[in-house]
């Protein structure tokens, strides 16, 4: 079975060996091969999504066991002056949640797939091992302040600022995860045998664990064989740069191609980032695409030659595909939260699911529930009113049919109904 790693990741020189001589033959022999990976997630963006459909090419390997790591420690995105409330902690469980059901949806087998959440891993270890807090202080006061600074051909990609560094801390989080990777083992024996073979990372990230671990390997506080990092090919990310005044604004799944193209708009995204993005992601994984003849949006099956365009007409097809991209991604995940079927034996609920079923609109909402709709703009697509909506929504989920997602959306629940006569 084909891996092409170079087609997603940046396979550097130092990593390259070890893949083709460990890795690589033990993949294809079907001997387990443990994965590391983490991420600071934010929002289902198109630029996470990109880091999880790149993992997704081991999922396709059953003998590999995926370990996975939420950085909550720094998902909630603001100053902190006071501790963590039960609604912040909610949502880190459903961040968590999220990320789950994304890559259960991109093929990895929930049984081979682990998910923990960084704080609760490093406070595991702190205990099994109370030195790491001494060897983590010792650390970090060795390691240059140099090593927060981030590439400027980085800079123009993630659009910072010429000179800008990694705060405190990110480094801290890379210093945790480094550690991490290096006695997983020990800290979790009941879910891993062996020892992590491959730690996948974040491109813009990779120099600082790359200095991380080559120090703590000089001061004696890691292994030699401390797992070697596959870093996922780099994408231009605008967003969440000097010009975003919200902090945080990657296009995610939760855009209307209006605000998306707002955002390309206010970033000025250039034209050898458009292309860069449709090359590695947008020709990657979509089928059809959004092109412009001039006067109207087309479908077409190839992409869009961008060099006929001039610059505004691309940032213009950027936003269109980006957003297609996305509801795609969007649909699938939902689609496969849905449970296979539903088992009814309850003689008085056939008759009431026979009685909802037979009506055409609560057929026409469950066909149309796959989590891109509110029940007001599911009226409209099925041109009905929002109050007869509204009140067949409310039948189907008190069926337990339908739900309706964070931010509103109807999601059906069922693919299949079965009715047990016996």
């Amino acid at each position: 079975m084909e891996l092409n790693l170079e087609k997603y990741f940046l396979v550097a020189n130092e990593v390259k060996e070890n893949l083709g001589k460990i890795i690589i033959p033990k993949l294809v022999s079907g001997e387990r091969v443990n994965v590391l990976f983490t991420l600071g997630y934010y929002s289902p963006n198109y630029y996470y999504l990109f880091q999880l459909l790149s993992l997704s090419r081991f999922a396709k390997f059953k003998n590999v066991r995926l370990y996975f790591i939420l950085a909550d420690l720094d998902i909630l995105n603001k100053k902190r002056l006071s501790a963590i409330s039960e609604e912040e902690y909610g949502i880190i469980e459903y961040k968590l949640k999220e990320v789950k059901d994304i890559l259960l949806s991109f093929g990895f087998d929930e049984e081979n797939t682990y998910f923990y959440k960084l704080s609760e891993v490093w406070n595991r270890l702190i205990r099994i091992d109370p030195k790491q807090f001494i060897n983590f202080y010792n650390g970090a006061s060795a390691m240059p302040i140099s090593c927060l600074k981030m590439p400027n051909e980085l800079c123009k990609l993630h659009y910072r600022l010429a000179g800008y560094h990694f705060t405190i801390a990110y480094f801290i989080r890379a210093y945790f995860e480094v550690i991490i990777s290096a006695y997983f083992k020990e800290i979790y024996p009941e879910d891993i045998s062996g020892k992590i073979d491959l730690f996948i990372v974040g491109h813009a990230g990779y120099f600082m664990f790359l200095n991380i671990k080559e120090l703590l390997i000089k001061e004696n506080l890691l292994p030699n064989d401390t797992p070697p990092f596959l870093p996922v090919l780099d994408l231009p990310c605008f967003g969440r740069g000097h010009l975003t005044k919200t902090g945080f604004s990657v296009p995610s799944w939760n855009m209307e191609v209006q605000e998306i193209y707002e955002i390309i708009k206010a970033n000025k995204v250039p034209a050898e980032h458009i292309k860069k993005i449709f090359t590695i992601l947008l020709n990657e994984y979509l089928n059809e695409f959004i092109d412009f003849d001039g006067k109207k949006f087309t479908a077409s099956k190839q992409p869009p030659k961008l060099s006929m365009h001039n610059i505004d007409e691309q940032r213009l097809l950027l936003a269109e595909n980006l957003h297609k991209f996305l509801q795609k991604i969007r649909e699938q995940v939902y689609a496969s939260e849905t449970k296979g079927y539903l088992t009814v034996s309850e003689k008085e609920k056939m008759k009431d699911l026979a009685a909802l079923l037979n009506k055409k609109p609560a057929i026409e909402i469950l066909s149309n529930a796959n989590g891109t709709l509110t029940t007001s703009e599911m009226a409209k697509k099925l041109n009905m009113h929002v109050s007869n909506t509204s009140r067949m929504v409310s039948e189907l989920k008190k069926q337990g049919l339908i739900k309706k997602d964070n931010n509103g959306n109807l999601v059906k629940t069922v693919r299949t109904i079965k009715f047990n006569l016996d």
